[in-house]
């Protein structure tokens, strides 16, 4: 997810960094701005997901961290990968293409995005670690990975700004 984020920063950069529409808009960002964001978010969000990897393969009770690794990317797991990087894409170019406010996106007003699902990850390496532990096997914890992870991205990608606004408008009236 963080590769296809660092897609969509780089490109949301080349196609706006020039347009007046998306400059003209008033933004509260500090610090880096533009494509500097990118290689910060690659240390940033690689770091996250380093500890998570981290985490992760020690709880398989395989042969150890470089064969955990392999595995990954060479048996099952790769289709798990594919699956869950291909919805990420397909979610990436429909937003390039559809998305009526595109033109006027910048690499900072998306960087903080996948952050979110730090938490979910977060949750789904402690849930890994119970199925890990008690089936001492990695396959159930994939199959709830996939599940709630396309669940999740599917909900997120079409909950819209206005959606939301709509609500916490709604929870508003309802408090007072």
């Amino acid at each position: 997810m963080g590769f296809v984020h660092i897609i969509k920063m780089t490109a949301l950069h080349f196609m706006n960094y020039r347009n007046p529409a998306a400059l003209a808009i008033v933004r509260e960002t500090q610090g880096l701005k533009g494509f500097a964001l990118v290689p910060f978010f690659m240390v940033h969000y690689g770091f996250f997901i380093f500890v998570q990897t981290m985490l992760f393969l020690n709880f398989d009770h395989g042969p150890g961290f470089w064969a955990s690794m392999a595995e990954l990317f060479t048996g099952m797991y790769k289709w798990a990968l594919v699956t869950i990087f291909l919805t990420k894409l397909s979610l990436l170019l429909a937003e390039l293409t559809m998305d009526p406010n595109v033109h006027t996106k910048l690499p900072e007003d998306v960087f903080f995005e996948p952050y979110p699902r730090i938490i979910i990850q977060q949750f789904m390496v402690i849930l890994g670690a119970w199925i890990s532990v008690f089936s001492r096997n990695m396959m159930g914890y994939l199959i709830v990975l996939i599940l709630l992870k396309t669940f999740f991205d599917i909900v997120v990608s079409n909950v819209s700004k206005e959606t939301l606004g709509r609500w916490a408008r709604r929870r508003e009236r309802q408090t007072h």
